[in-house]
């Protein structure tokens, strides 16, 4: 048994895991050494106890399992068999903490740098801190003298942990007896209306201090962990189920939090266009939107409009093949989240079919139409990617490269943007198993992620539908862009111009940065009924962007040298696009 105590925690869900929210009502607690010592009075007896600043400590007593078929019949009433309720070794080590065998009493997170030592961290920081230190050196003296010696060691060193541990019953004893020792005095000459915020992380650094002395102290090798990744309300992956019994249009986009105002403009466009006898079930991956924006997403919600927030890093987590997969896509400038949509299929296991969307486009046409296509026998429904048509052309030459010799399709030029898709997840499910997926994943180096990938593996099982559906603006400046696409699809792409069903923005220009981005005015007619307006005013009129796209293209840079701005030869390629596009 593991008792688990995070401050940053407070569900009830928590206790179906094996994991305890540490939070008292009555009580409110300046310091961790409160907190364990209150549980050390409650008599809470286990074999192992810890403590997340941040995110969760993990019911480590059941990693040990080797039978799963065992632990899915213990699990089997509760749980499916796709969501134990344990933490493997793969997701332990991948929220960033792992189980050393040969130490196996003590687990703890690596140290960072602080980029100044600890002492100099107190001399700038307020005035009842300095004091609080000087105190703290008194209390330690009377500490055994090896320990004494790792402290004043660690106040000198330009490194630090976070405050997350998991120790042997014993040891936490003998740590939280030491700590009596040297924080007992210190809090008890602090009155209440003393204790700001400020004195009260001046408290929690000294005790972080003692936490790393400690460790090494009983012979752990700090540098032997690895860095966590904090997670705030971290919550086991869950199935969910379609949100509406009938006409259910279930819609999937992904957004980080500072993506979160272009994903609002996303919604709203489908929201604008949907109709009333259909229901839209929009389905947001993400990893770190806080909850104030999620809130405001929200808002978005009608009657037959239903906005939900899916996590999917716990998804899988006892199959290490997804984690390497999903780290394999982040080597790109993409961000992670977009790669987990990827995955789909196998964690929207209750759906039959799904559309995925980019949050960088307009949408022009009720959703449900797309839904409706019939997909035969294939596994999506994509409009084929002119821009990679362009590289294949010889717009950059070393993409076009890639495409013919190492994305894996026989004919490159069948290529199809991710960015509307309509899935086939039964299908999909049914003949591509969740370890092939993964399996292709690895195979190599990708230059799209998750799109490269599908592409290789759907080729030839993928219906290429309307291109109204997903239309390229092609940045600020398109007869770059257009000038080396196939002519049989220019007046295609004519006539899609005239009615866009969706607008997307593709590659690194996009209308929130970048005015001259062509069909910019519509994305902005969306943006003026956000909430998140003025941020993105706030955005645009910054030097520089921080979207996970915004990187100038070595096709632009190209462009821009061989036809510079305002030249005769740049006007006279424009003359000639215009010509072709008309």
């Amino acid at each position: 048994m593991f008792k688990i105590i995070t401050p940053s925690i407070n569900s009830e869900e928590l206790r179906d895991f094996c994991l305890y929210p540490f939070s008292d009502k009555e009580q409110t607690y300046t310091s961790y050494f409160e907190m364990e010592k209150s549980s050390l009075d409650k008599n809470e007896k286990n074999n192992f106890f810890g403590i997340f600043e941040k995110g969760i400590l993990l019911d480590l007593d059941t990693v040990e399992h080797s039978n799963k078929k065992k632990l899915e019949t213990k699990i089997k009433e509760k749980h499916s068999a796709h969501n134990y309720p344990y933490l493997s070794k793969e997701l332990l080590t991948y929220l960033g903490f792992f189980r050393d065998r040969k130490l196996s009493d003590i687990h703890v997170c690596k140290s960072y740098d602080l980029g100044s030592t600890v002492q100099d961290w107190y001399s700038r920081n307020p005035r009842n801190s300095k004091p609080l230190l000087e105190k703290f050196k008194k209390n330690i003296i009377g500490l055994d003298p090896k320990l004494k010696k790792q402290i004043e060691k660690v106040l000198q060193e330009k490194k630090i942990i976070s405050y997350c541990y998991i120790f042997e019953a014993s040891i936490f004893d003998e740590y939280v007896a030491l700590k009596e020792q040297v924080f007992g005095e210190l809090l008890a000459e602090k009155s209440a209306e003393q204790l700001c915020i400020n004195l009260v992380d001046s408290f929690k650094v000294l005790e972080t201090v003692f936490l790393l002395a400690f460790v090494v102290y009983r012979g752990y090798d700090i540098e032997a962990g690895l860095q966590p990744i904090y997670i705030e309300n971290f919550k086991f992956f869950k199935p969910l189920s379609p949100k509406f019994d009938i006409n259910n249009v279930p819609i999937l986009l992904s957004s980080s939090n500072y993506y979160v105002p272009y994903c609002d403009v996303v919604i709203k466009s489908i929201v604008n266009n949907s109709n009333y006898n259909s229901n839209y079930d929009i389905i947001i991956l993400e990893q770190d939107i806080t909850e104030e924006n999620k809130k405001v997403l929200k808002q978005n919600e009608k009657s037959n409009i239903s906005i939900r927030f899916l996590d999917p890093r716990a998804f899988y987590f006892d199959t290490p093949e997804f984690y390497k997969a999903v780290e394999e896509f982040g080597v790109t400038r993409f961000a992670p989240i977009l790669s987990y949509r990827a995955f789909c299929p196998y964690f929207l296991q209750q759906y039959d079919k799904v559309i995925w969307l980019d949050c960088d486009l307009i949408v022009r046409k009720d959703l449900n139409e797309l839904y409706s296509i019939d997909l035969e026998n294939n596994y999506a429904g994509m409009v084929r990617d002119l821009a990679i048509m362009g590289f294949l052309n010889g717009s950059d030459k070393k993409l076009g490269e890639y495409y013919f010799k190492s994305c894996s399709m026989i004919n490159p030029y069948m290529y199809s943007n991710a960015g509307v898709v309509l899935l086939n997840l039964n299908l999909i499910r049914k003949e591509i198993p969740f370890d092939t997926f993964t399996k292709a994943c690895l195979e190599r180096k990708h230059a799209i992620p998750e799109q490269d990938t599908i592409n290789a593996l759907w080729e030839g099982r993928v219906k290429h539908i309307d291109m109204r559906w997903n239309v390229f603006t092609f940045g600020s400046d398109p007869s770059w862009g257009l000038g080396f696409v196939p002519v049989s699809f220019l007046q295609v792409y004519k006539d899609a111009l005239k009615d866009p069903w969706v607008i997307h923005y593709v590659g690194p220009s996009k209308p929130w940065d970048d005015l001259a981005v062509r069909m910019s005015h519509v994305f902005w007619e969306e943006a003026r009924k956000s909430p998140f307006y003025e941020e993105m005013l706030n955005r645009k009129m910054s030097v520089t962007s921080e979207t996970s796209t915004s990187v100038i293209s070595k096709a632009e840079r190209a462009v821009t040298k061989l036809l510079p701005l305002h030249s005769r030869r740049r006007q006279f390629v424009k003359k000639i696009y215009r010509f072709l596009v008309r």
